[in-house]
């Protein structure tokens, strides 16, 4: 039986787009066993923005991607594991789709973005041809474990505001290394661990 996993992807950027036409042709790509289409917004849809016509080519920014991801499969019994492995697959299609922009187009505001798992919607196709949504289990329902408290102490709060307000008027700056430190997590977040080894060096040597 053949596995579906399709997820919508709001970024948190806009990237540029030329066509003669409303359409970019989708990217498709083979990673660990799945066939991958990425799907690029056509102008005049959703979270696009029209930025001119030249002749017979249009140019348009927009923020939406889909990552559409078909794979044959012995069984959906196990639908978490499934839903796993098709995020760890189209995040790291995001990876690599997004560091190739960000350096081929010189676009350092660009940096890899995850699938939220919300986003995923899985599906099998039966032999007959019959397309079914695979139910989620309860848990998965809690992507986000909550705390027993509130986080006060990583919140804009009364108690915390007093401090953000003295850093804001005594020009408060972190050092170098903590911001380096800072960048590393991020970095870590987006699966670029190479990368947020070398800053970690570089933090290392600030201090």
């Amino acid at each position: 039986m053949k596995l579906i996993a399709d997820a919508t992807i709001d970024l948190p950027f806009t990237l540029d787009y030329c066509a003669q036409g409303p359409d970019v042709t989708p990217l498709t790509c083979r990673i660990d066993g799945y066939a991958i289409t990425v799907y690029f917004p056509p102008s005049l849809s959703e979270t696009t923005d029209g930025q001119g016509i030249f002749g017979d080519w249009a140019w348009w920014t927009g923020r939406r991607l889909r990552v559409y991801m078909e794979r044959e499969v012995a069984s959906v019994e196990d639908a978490e594991h499934l839903r796993e492995t098709a995020i760890a697959t189209g995040d790291e299609v995001l990876r690599r789709l997004l560091n190739a922009y960000r350096v081929r187009f010189g676009r350092p505001d660009i940096y890899p973005v995850r699938i939220d798992p919300r986003a995923l919607e899985l599906s099998e196709v039966l032999e007959d041809g019959t397309v079914r949504g695979l139910l989620e289990p309860v848990a998965s329902f809690f992507y986000q474990s909550m705390p027993s408290a509130p986080p006060l102490k990583t919140s804009i709060n009364t108690t915390t505001l007093e401090m953000l307000a003295r850093d804001v008027q005594e020009a408060n700056e972190p050092s170098v290394a903590t911001q380096l430190e800072l960048d590393a997590e991020a970095l870590d977040a987006q699966g670029e661990y190479l990368r947020a080894d070398l800053i970690r060096g570089l933090a290392r040597q600030q201090v």
